[in-house]
């Protein structure tokens, strides 16, 4: 039941860091700026910087982001919280 969790947590943390990722660039766009990177931490994406380049007359894009931490980190706490591993430890001793 935990990886189920874990698998449903980590595609909503995908969507949400992608829709971000979008929503960055447009805000990059339409701020005029071109031929500059611009970078940026978000929150609540502690870790995780984006960054953008609009090429000049809004010919060409690039964008990406580094340590995207949450991605990893969210659903393995979910994973843990919900599976409760140190229940079977538990148990063995006994």
């Amino acid at each position: 039941m935990g990886a189920v969790w874990a698998t449903l947590t980590f595609g909503g943390t995908l969507l949400a860091l992608v829709w971000t990722a979008v929503t960055f660039v447009q805000v990059v766009d339409a701020s005029g700026t071109t031929d500059r990177q611009v970078s940026s931490p978000i929150f609540p994406w502690f870790g995780t910087t984006f960054y953008a380049e609009i090429g000049e007359n809004g010919n060409g894009l690039s964008f990406g982001l580094d340590n995207p931490l949450a991605l990893l980190l969210l659903p393995l706490l979910v994973f843990v919280l919900v599976a409760r591993p140190w229940r079977m430890l538990h148990r063995s001793r006994n």
